[in-house]
């Protein structure tokens, strides 16, 4: 009982991040994949019945209007969209409808992912054209002293101090200052200290104990600078990182499937926790809120375009055989894969799901 207040107390606490971020996800990264397919397909000529923001009955949604063939909704279930598009499958065009080529339907396969590529790159333009390409160094502050050592304390060391140096070494991590004040050879000489104070550099003299220690506790600050680039400058900067971001994604990947060795503090996340992460961005700042939109919308076109039958990548790779071969692959065999490969998603989606539930409360 105790765990459901908390987590219901959590999530009242971070509720305008939990609304931004669900809503984001669907207008800012879903929407556009889905339009991305609607667009293409609709310049080739497919039909496209059904526009759907969200999930849900008809009779659950809303009618948008119907517009250049294409019913659009707004279902209650506000978790991703879709585009009915019956003429990009086999069986359909068995029937006598109008067949068209492979390169036009892998095309609008690929188009959902290319559109999330773009307002990813849209995104991080505008980032470093507006307030720049972020930086994060850390700074090692005191965060509070020893009981039983009063070295620290007693040569004027307060909580909140910052190490700039340390008997003339400089302080770059936390690990430097033990180390600093270990390196004394003379135990009872004072070492200098350099610490920054209310935006002002105070000197101080600190004389380690016996063992080498001072009887501090820190703590590991982020210090974020940012970079402006004229907007041409940012477009180019904002490519490369894309292509550096899926690059990283793709070894990510490869350690959650075993491909490469993941560290122990790696852990893999379902829609709640990646909707808790993006409610915690929010409440930190406008900056960190939209880069997490942008590596999210590089991750749904990484995960869209793996091989796996009922993404997109699926679609893809069932259209390159049809073209090697010059026929379509079977119908039973592609249905039969597909139902396979859904049911395998579904299960690693509610285990995911379990193990945010867990993180979140606590559980594990």
């Amino acid at each position: 009982m105790a765990e459901m207040q908390n987590a219901l107390a959590y999530m009242a606490a971070h509720l305008p991040g939990i609304a931004a971020m669900l809503l984001a996800m669907v207008f800012l990264i879903f929407v556009p994949h889905e339009f991305g397919h609607w667009l293409t397909a609709r310049y080739y000529g497919f039909k496209a019945l059904v526009f759907g923001i969200g999930f849900g009955y008809r009779r659950w949604s809303l009618i948008l209007g119907n517009w250049w063939g294409t019913e659009f909704r707004l279902s209650p279930i506000l978790l991703g969209g879709y585009v009915l598009l019956p003429e990009i499958d086999d069986a359909f065009q068995a029937a006598g409808a109008r067949k068209f080529p492979v390169s036009q339907r892998i095309a609008v396969s690929l188009a959902g992912v290319a559109v999330n590529v773009l307002v990813a790159i849209v995104i991080m333009t505008g980032l470093f054209a507006v307030k720049g390409a972020q930086s994060v160094s850390y700074s090692t502050a005191v965060s509070g002293f020893s009981d039983t050592i009063k070295v620290g304390s007693e040569a004027g060391l307060k909580v909140n101090d910052v190490f700039v140096a340390i008997g003339g070494t400089a302080i770059t991590q936390a690990q430097d200052v033990p180390l600093a004040f270990a390196a004394s050879k003379d135990k009872a000489k004072a070492i200098p200290v350099l610490v920054m104070r209310d935006g002002a550099i105070v000197a101080l003299a600190v004389r380690p104990d016996e063992n080498g220690l001072v009887g501090v506790n820190l703590s590991a600050r982020p210090q974020f600078t940012y970079t402006r680039y004229p907007l041409g400058r940012a477009l180019v900067e904002a490519v490369k990182t894309a292509c550096e971001t899926e690059v990283a994604m793709f070894r990510d990947l490869g350690k959650a499937v075993g491909l490469l060795p993941a560290s122990q503090n790696e852990q893999f996340m379902g829609i709640v926790g990646i909707v808790d992460i993006g409610a915690q961005a929010f409440d930190q700042s406008w900056y960190s809120f939209l880069w997490l939109l942008s590596v999210l919308s590089l991750n749904i076109a990484l995960m869209n375009l793996l091989p796996i039958p009922g993404l997109d990548g699926g679609h893809i790779m069932f259209f390159t055989i049809e073209a090697i071969l010059g026929r379509p692959v079977d119908p039973r065999w592609r249905d039969t894969l597909t139902s396979a490969f859904f049911q395998l998603m579904v299960l690693l989606a509610l285990v995911l799901l379990w193990k945010d539930i867990a993180r979140l409360w606590q559980l594990e």
